[in-house]
């Protein structure tokens, strides 16, 4: 690109200043590398250009070529400092006080190479940053639907384990519900026995031998003690 750009002015210029006018004044113009940057190139040039007793630049030319520099510095970031250096070199003078009207021209011509030449350098840029930009899109796309899958799967499990929760509970409750009612009897078994002993040992005698009495009783302290257990598990599964 600097190679390009380089060719690019050397010849515009070759082509505006022939070597020799018809008045005999010598026009001379080189570009080589090294030097002053110019657009983020460098630049070195001799060039020898007598006016041909033309005017100096005006203000509103001198304003139209510091336009151009200013759009250079502001939109593309080149300094407007180093850029008149490089033409105040290659135009042959010490500022743009010292320009003519011969040299209005050639330092225009030379200004706008400069600015499509960065507006193509933009150009071409964004396109390499309008594609960095789809691929990162695509990326958080991809990452976005792998995400919603694991959401959608933790949340399928963690409604069967509610499901699960709500069935143990309800299990639970039922299982209270029961030894809760067989509590009750109990404890009307136990009243009953209180208020007629003798007609306990009645029926004790009558219907069952006396290891079967072992057992009834034995029955009823253990339905006691799964009414507790079942009591417990209910309120471990109320906090759950």
């Amino acid at each position: 690109m600097a190679k390009e750009e380089r060719n690019q002015i050397k010849d515009f210029l070759e082509d505006l200043m022939p070597e020799e006018t018809g008045d005999g004044v010598g026009r001379h113009y080189e570009v080589h590398t090294g030097g002053d940057y110019v657009g983020g190139n460098q630049y070195h040039a001799t060039n020898y250009i007598q006016p041909r007793n033309s005017r100096r630049l005006t203000r509103e030319e001198r304003r139209s070529l510091n336009d151009m520099v200013k759009e250079l510095a502001i939109n593309f970031g080149n300094s407007g400092e180093q850029t008149w250096t490089a033409i105040h070199q290659i135009l042959g003078v010490d500022n743009i006080e010292d320009m003519h009207l011969d040299h209005y021209i050639p330092a225009k011509g030379i200004l706008r190479l400069l600015l499509k030449n960065a507006q193509s350098s933009r150009d071409a840029g964004d396109g390499t940053n309008t594609a960095s930009l789809r691929f990162l899109i695509r990326q958080s796309n991809d990452a976005l639907r792998t995400q919603t899958h694991r959401n959608t799967t933790l949340a399928a499990l963690l409604k069967t384990s509610k499901d699960k929760v709500t069935n143990l509970k309800f299990e639970i409750r039922e299982k209270t519900d029961e030894v809760r009612n067989m509590g009750i009897k109990l404890q009307w078994a136990l009243e009953d026995l209180k208020r007629s002993p003798s007609e306990y040992s009645r029926r004790k005698s009558t219907h069952a031998s006396p290891a079967n009495g072992r057992k009834h009783l034995l029955v009823i302290f253990l339905t006691a003690g799964t009414t507790a257990g079942a009591i417990y598990l209910f309120s471990l599964a109320n906090a759950a």
